[in-house]
């Protein structure tokens, strides 16, 4: 693809492809930079893009899955030396036991199928609100909203199973 094939098939999309990253990531200067870097990418597979038929969706899929993988990488785990530090030896027991909990409830939830898995990792995990799943995932909030339900009980299901209650 030439130079002036990719401005005029690309580049009027930028405009497009910022306000869907600012509506996924919540920041316009976090946006830009992941239209930046999305631009850049499709620039970098400009040999493989005369190929697309569609071009714009293979735009808006990259720059979901660019901003997927950003609010991936934002969220922190509080290493075992920091808490250490912090508190007690009963508050790092209490905090070992809920990450426990944690990884055992994120083995649950990989165990859904791969809509109602990812729909409850960007919901809890990257805490994305239903519109903006909604705009990931092309699905209706309602439908969004029985998916998480009908996940969240399932989850409370097999976690009970696996976790009985002590006496």
């Amino acid at each position: 693809m030439q130079p002036a094939d990719f401005v005029n098939r690309y580049l009027p999309m930028c405009a497009d492809l910022r306000r869907a990253a600012v509506v996924l990531l919540g920041n316009a200067d976090d946006a830009d930079d992941a239209v930046q870097e999305v631009m850049a990418r499709l620039w970098q597979r400009r040999a493989d893009l005369e190929r697309m038929e569609n071009a714009r969706g293979y735009a808006f899929t990259t720059l979901r899955n660019h901003c997927l993988n950003r609010l991936k990488a934002r969220r922190e785990e509080v290493p075992i030396d920091a808490a250490a530090e912090r508190g007690s030896p009963d508050d790092l027991a209490a905090q070992l036991e809920r990450r426990s909990e944690r990884r055992l409830v994120e083995q649950i939830i990989g165990t859904l199928p791969s809509k109602a898995a990812r729909a409850m990792r960007l919901y809890h995990f990257a805490q994305l609100d239903l519109p903006e799943i909604a705009a990931l995932t092309g699905q209706s909030e309602e439908s969004l909203r029985r998916l998480l339900s009908r996940s969240r009980l399932k989850v409370i299901e097999t976690y009970r199973k696996l976790n009985p209650p002590q006496r």
